[in-house]
């Protein structure tokens, strides 16, 4: 306690020089030394009574160690009297009186030193009545600067209406920096609008420019659309003076039947037009001079041949095959040669005209076939062209039998339901199957090899086949040897193969249908892939 009041009297010393607005912080400080060092003097006075009450037990426990003494005197004076074999309990005993013995000593050491630390703390406690007075004078002291820093407060009170003044000029200090960071920043934006405004109007300059050379390309152009507009008049009255010879080749009445040249739609008459003025080469539209004709109607056989004389071609034979241009008319046209023509040129080009399309063709000096195969989808890409084209070959006995041949292969499109024309009707047992035709193991159980499987099908296609279910189903086969026979058969064996796609103890099974497939493909004939008009 002496080290904690020894340790405060510097501070207490310097309270005088204390500015008055630490004063308040000192006192709270002093303030509970008093109370501290009485609660101290208490503690040691509880501690002395301890250390009394300690004396006291100390001194029952000697009283109680001479009592041990007496009596284990006494008891050696009986066990020396008894038999030899007590020699043994007789020196523990003296062990025992030795250990008491030395406790004792023990005891009165401590009981002297307690002793001494009553007398400390009895003096002790006189120098904390002694502090305590300090204490008492010092808490006086700093009562009476707590009054004077009062004073001082209600001074500061006066002063506070100047403080706040103070306050509010420093707000508008703190938002005039703030507008003017913000102007700093407004006019860095600006400066990059300007930055901008000027690569834009740079910018604007070069297109511009462009524009100066776009204009001098585009009156270039002009004198030169001029010059071919020129070109085209001439061409026109060219073209005019073709059509006066042509028309002292053909009879006014069949130039003139809209009906049946069918080019009295708009469309057909501008194609004309348009092309007959814009061609430059005023020959026929074909290179090669080999035509066949066949049919007559709606114009005779020696009218046409008249007309591709006159444009120095001639017309062949029935016994040339490598042919590229066949004109077809409407009536008494042999479709057999002209299937035959088609098989003939195999993977090469063969195009089929109607008379009226074909006469078309002439007068517009273009080829229309030509001019659809340059686009990846005419049906979509130009529609109006495609539309005329059918037009001429609506309703021509030729041309509708054509298009009833042809048919895709299964392997070139995706099938939905694997059929060509819809879903074909479920049947236990297919015509197919009844005529011995397996595959996988149940093929080989059967005693079948490829070359049996391929046999079966090539009577399949071109002979009789076992009636099954109803006559509406075997309608969907055709006739032998015909292009619904063959797509039926093909297309069934590619709907089996896409069946079982998925199942792994099919693979065998779908092998053998796919080598079946491509060897039926051998009977697939150019007619079956010619379509018209593309």
């Amino acid at each position: 306690m002496k080290d904690q009041l020894q340790a405060l009297r510097p501070s207490l010393r310097t309270a005088d020089n204390l500015p008055d607005r630490d004063v308040a912080e000192v006192v709270p400080v002093v303030a509970p030394l008093n109370n501290i060092s009485e609660s101290r003097i208490k503690q040691l006075e509880t501690e002395a009574h301890m250390l009394r009450k300690k004396i006291l037990e100390l001194e029952i426990a000697n009283s109680t160690l001479d009592e041990a003494r007496s009596l284990a005197a006494s008891q050696l004076a009986v066990m020396a009297e008894e038999s030899g074999n007590k020699s043994k309990q007789i020196s523990e005993l003296d062990q025992l009186l030795v250990h008491a013995n030395a406790r004792s000593v023990e005891l009165s050491s401590e009981l002297i030193h307690s002793q001494a630390a009553i007398n400390n703390l009895l003096d002790k406690a006189t120098g904390l009545t002694d502090e305590n007075t300090t204490l008492s004078k010092i808490r006086d002291h700093l009562l009476v600067r707590v009054n004077e820093n009062d004073k001082a407060l209600e001074k500061y009170s006066q002063l506070a209406p100047r403080l706040d003044e103070l306050d509010s000029f420093l707000v508008k200090v703190n938002q005039l920096e703030s507008e003017n960071r913000s102007f700093s920043r407004q006019c860095s934006k600006n400066e990059r609008k300007a930055v901008e405004a000027t690569s834009e109007l740079e910018l604007a300059q070069h297109k511009l420019d462009r524009i100066n050379v776009q204009k001098n390309e585009a009156k270039l152009q002009l004198k030169e659309v001029a010059v071919e507009r020129d070109a085209f008049a001439v061409a026109l009255r060219k073209t005019q003076s073709n059509e006066a010879r042509l028309n002292k080749k053909l009879s006014k009445s069949e130039l003139l039947n809209a009906a049946e040249l069918k080019v009295g739609d708009p469309f057909t008459v501008e194609w004309i037009v348009k092309n007959a003025i814009v061609s430059r080469d005023y020959e026929v539209f074909f290179d090669d001079p080999k035509v066949l004709l066949t049919g007559s109607g709606p114009w005779d056989v020696s009218l046409l041949k008249e007309i591709l004389k006159f444009a120095n071609r001639k017309p062949v034979s029935r016994k040339e095959r490598q042919i590229e241009i066949i004109v077809a008319g409407r009536d008494d046209a042999d479709i057999q040669l002209v299937e035959d023509m088609i098989n003939a040129r195999v993977d090469q080009p063969i195009k089929i005209f109607t008379q009226e399309l074909f006469i078309a063709a002439i007068l517009a000096h273009l080829d229309p076939f030509d001019e659809l195969s340059s686009y990846p989808n005419p049906e979509v890409d130009y529609p109006d062209l495609f539309t005329m084209l059918c037009r001429f070959g609506s309703g021509h006995p030729v041309i509708e039998h054509l298009q009833q041949q042809q048919f895709p292969w299964p392997d070139s499109i995706t099938l939905e339901d694997g059929t060509l024309n819809g879903i074909w009707a479920q049947v236990p047992e297919t015509p197919l199957v009844l005529m011995g035709y397996h595959v996988g193991e149940l093929g080989i159980k059967k005693g079948l090899t490829e070359r049996n499987r391929c046999d079966i099908l090539e009577s399949a296609y071109c002979g009789d086949i076992p009636w099954v279910v109803s006559d509406e189903y075997m309608a969907s086969w055709g006739q032998p040897g015909s292009r619904q026979r063959l797509a039926r058969i093909a297309y069934h064996l590619k709907m089996l193969i896409r069946s079982r796609k998925n199942l792994p103890n099919q693979i065998a099974a779908r092998n053998n249908w796919q080598k079946d497939l491509d060897w039926l493909h051998g009977f697939y004939k150019p007619l079956m892939r010619f379509r018209w008009p593309i």
